[in-house]
């Protein structure tokens, strides 16, 4: 069986963008900002950070700045989306590559796993999503992309599986990645990571609601790319 996951993320690097650039210099200008954002957020973290040192970190005048994010949410959301983007292509190729799946349970464990080793290894983006349980903007923006996600979790299930009818499944998939994304961001890290006991209680919570709509075992398709 061959998996071909294709993601069309919701949530993009000018999500937040005031104004997108026409131009050229423009989009490297963003690009630019949206660098410097994260090497202050990976040096000092979220708390604290401010527009003006943004744009000295990234060169630029404050009124050029303020042009494309003239506010801090904004900047961040922009931020986030990228990080977002990079996830889900981080994800379809880990659910690609580790095909076929013998149990619905195995393909959710490959995502968690995928999505846990892109925390860890990015921590700006964690930092990200810890500050998104404060601010109506950046959850905003996160839940869209729970949304997308969660289309792409049921689209994926029903390509490797035949599905008993399951009434709004890409909903329920959406509440489950809400589900570990809230968990993650509030439960201390380990080390700056997602400790064990975290990961697996997040795993035990997303199986254990999605058997209340999917049987254990279901028969697998042949899925061709």
């Amino acid at each position: 069986m061959v998996l071909a996951v294709e993601v069309q993320p919701v949530s993009t690097p000018l999500n937040g963008l005031a104004k997108a650039p026409r131009r050229a210099a423009g989009r490297v200008r963003v690009e630019s900002i949206l660098d410097a954002t994260d090497r202050l957020i990976g040096d000092a973290g979220a708390d604290g950070l401010g527009l003006p040192a943004v744009a000295a970190a990234a060169g630029t005048s404050a009124s050029s700045l303020y042009h494309f994010f003239p506010t801090l949410d904004a900047l961040l959301t922009a931020l986030l989306g990228r990080y977002n983007a990079r996830q889900d292509q981080w994800l379809a190729r880990a659910l690609t590559e580790n095909a076929p799946y013998r149990r619905w349970a195995d393909l959710l464990n490959t995502q968690m796993r995928a999505a846990r080793t892109f925390y860890d290894q990015h921590p700006v983006y964690g930092a990200l999503m810890r500050r998104a349980l404060a601010s109506p903007v950046l959850r905003q923006a996160d839940e869209a992309h729970v949304m997308e996600m969660g289309r792409t979790m049921a689209g994926v299930l029903d390509a490797c599986f035949h599905l008993p009818p399951v009434t709004d499944l890409e909903r329920r998939a959406a509440l489950v990645v809400m589900m570990i994304d809230r968990l993650w961001a509030q439960l201390p890290l380990e080390d700056g990571k997602i400790s064990s006991f975290c990961f697996e209680e997040s795993r035990r919570m997303a199986e254990s609601y999605l058997a209340n709509y999917l049987p254990a075992y279901l028969a697998p398709k042949d899925v061709a790319a």
